[in-house]
């Protein structure tokens, strides 16, 4: 089985008051439905063919 690379993204804003807001995701499914602790984290994937 070939290795899986992941590629993650930071996605950031800078607020008027000069503070900094992160996006982070939630992850889905019936596993994470209820859960919020530990289920957060940076958007994440695959990286494709050529990239």
């Amino acid at each position: 089985m070939p290795a899986v690379r992941s590629a993650g993204v930071l996605l950031y804003r800078v607020t008027a008051e000069g503070g900094v807001e992160v996006l982070l995701g939630h992850m889905g499914g019936p596993f994470w439905a209820r859960k919020d602790q530990g289920a957060w984290s940076v958007p994440k994937g695959e990286h494709g063919p050529g990239e």
